[in-house]
């Protein structure tokens, strides 16, 4: 795997981790998603930043299949990713910085599947 892909899922990777570790309602409100919606847009001054709400929405959309793709992944990977990204401490056989990079390849195959833009 080139270096620039390692960048790209790391990035791709710690989005995720932020979202984990975040309030998921309040992620949804920033996105624009509220409790209650009509489902359409009146246009106007309320839509000014519609497309800053969309971007945003598809970047969730995009965290939402990177967090299927690592909760795919087997124990130990699992607990490196955990270990590396979310601040846990697992145990997992193999040499730490090896299984990690293991680990965002599979990520990264599953994640191209799906159709995360990496």
């Amino acid at each position: 795997m080139q270096r620039d892909d390692l960048i790209t899922t790391d990035a791709w990777v710690q989005s995720w981790a932020n979202w984990f570790r975040a309030d998921h309602k309040e992620i949804e409100a920033m996105v624009g998603y509220p409790t209650k919606s009509a489902g359409f847009w009146s246009g106007g001054s309320s839509s000014e930043d519609a497309f800053d709400l969309m971007v945003e929405a598809e970047d969730l959309k995009c965290v939402l299949l990177v967090d299927r793709c690592v909760r795919d992944l087997d124990g130990q990977h699992y607990a490196a990713i955990c270990n590396h990204y979310l601040a846990a401490v697992w145990r997992h056989r193999g040499e730490p910085k090896t299984i990690l990079e293991e680990s965002l390849c599979r990520i990264r195959e599953q994640a191209k599947k799906l159709g995360v833009p990496l």
